[in-house]
């Protein structure tokens, strides 16, 4: 099966920039948690807490053993739970665009648009 050489690039292009997005999400929110530390939650000790709690919430896992204890970095971890969503979309939406559509939908789809002219 053939994309085309161009198509290929570009969209491996794409995730890489949505790989480097999510890394970079990821290691942010860390630093952030890590630099609220105790005002935080006491349980988030070194970078390991901070990063494991940025890793699960970004995806969305949110196993509850690392809560927040203010309402300000509620809204910080509701603001990385909807971008690990949306990065996931984004995702999810590349590897479909992948995916050629038949020939005879194509064609279909052109004799409806014919007769609703």
């Amino acid at each position: 099966m053939y994309f085309g050489q161009h198509r290929v690039h570009n969209v491996s292009r794409n995730f890489a920039i949505l790989a480097v997005s999510y890394i970079e999400l990821l290691l942010i929110s860390a630093v952030i948690y890590l630099g609220l530390g105790h005002q935080f939650n006491p349980r988030v000790t070194g970078f390991g807490d901070a990063l494991y709690l940025s890793a699960t919430t970004i995806t969305t896992l949110g196993y509850g053993d690392i809560r927040p204890t203010c309402s300000g970095v509620r809204v910080l971890l509701g603001f990385q739970s909807l971008s690990g969503i949306a990065l996931l979309g984004l995702a999810i939406t590349r590897v479909l665009g992948l995916i050629p559509r038949p020939k005879e939908a194509l064609h279909r789809n052109s004799d409806r648009d014919d007769e609703g002219a």
